[in-house]
């Protein structure tokens, strides 16, 4: 009877060399895949060795005459990136400037984000058509101006830690004053003006 137990106790053999044969496949498929991504790589800084050295040129010498040129360049510069098989893993094997294109690819990205913001509120002031129900418009205007003031909160941390960078890099900065993009019309007025004339729709209607 105990033999009779504890035979019942062990796994079935087969089980473990089902478990066994599927950990191993496992392993193989890892590094077939490790293999594959290591050999892109290697093809890429063979084959692409002119252009990487002709973006870092290009990252080096550009100037830019405002913020828009450098959201061109950007789009461009990862436009042109998007061909390597691993960015980080082929660029390491370069002379790669990465303080400044990552300082250009910052400053095009929160200039993007605030133009984008600038269109939504402008679109607020165009009735495109019928009017839109004032609870409806009441919850755009709420959502905007907390996109809003998170967006001029985190440009007033940028351009105290970012400017000086942005300076030394060439990299222009009069959008990040409160002369530039913060001070829009529609930015700093349009929210305004649109609880206004919903106002003046609502005194309208009684």
């Amino acid at each position: 009877m105990y033999n009779s137990l504890t035979n019942n106790r062990k796994p079935p053999q087969h089980a473990d060399r089902g478990r066994s044969h599927h950990h191993h496949s496992s392993i193989v498929g890892e590094l077939q895949n490790r293999s594959r991504h290591l050999l892109a790589i290697k093809a890429d800084v063979e084959t692409k060795a002119e252009l990487i050295e002709d973006l870092i040129k290009k990252i080096h010498t550009s100037t830019y005459t405002d913020v828009e040129q450098v959201l061109t360049f950007v789009d461009w510069l990862d436009q042109q990136l998007s061909t390597l098989s691993d960015e980080t893993a082929v660029l390491k094997h370069f002379n790669w400037p990465e303080r400044k294109a990552d300082a250009l690819r910052e400053a095009a990205s929160e200039y993007r984000h605030l133009k984008c913001l600038l269109a939504d509120i402008s679109s607020l002031n165009d009735d495109g058509g019928s009017p839109s129900p004032c609870d409806a418009i009441l919850r755009k205007i709420s959502g905007l101006l907390d996109r809003l003031e998170k967006s001029m909160s985190r440009l007033v941390n940028l351009r105290s830690s970012a400017m000086p960078s942005y300076k030394e890099l060439r990299i222009p900065t009069d959008w990040m004053l409160d002369s530039g993009i913060a001070s829009k019309d529609a930015v700093t007025r349009g929210p305004g003006r649109l609880v206004a004339g919903l106002h003046g729709r609502t005194a309208a209607r009684r």
